[in-house]
């Protein structure tokens, strides 16, 4: 097993390379930051401009990447879900409260 230094610098380079991802897909000042959630294996995409959504190409890259679902947490305090597993939250979906 690699070492505890080993991980956490590994941890920091995926999360620049999934970052970077979204900034060029999505728009360099569309989010904030993002976080993870082990438990059901999701995405948090923290600080999003109301509009903001994610393509069929975005989604097909985190899906392909391991993430099951992806939550975006808009700046007005709405969000906006997506969910490999489920047909009506694969496309761009209307944010709900």
């Amino acid at each position: 097993m690699a070492k505890i230094a080993e991980r956490l610098f590994d941890a920091i380079h995926a999360e620049y390379e999934l970052t970077a991802f979204l900034e060029e897909k999505c728009g360099e000042a569309s989010f904030s930051s993002i976080g993870w959630d082990q438990n059901d294996d999701s995405l948090e995409v923290y600080g999003c401009v109301p509009d903001m959504r994610l393509s069929e190409e975005v989604q097909a890259y985190l899906w392909g990447e391991g993430f099951s679902r992806c939550w975006l947490n808009h700046k007005d305090d709405m969000q906006t879900y997506y969910c490999q597993d489920l047909p009506e939250y694969r496309s761009p979906q209307a944010p709900i409260a």
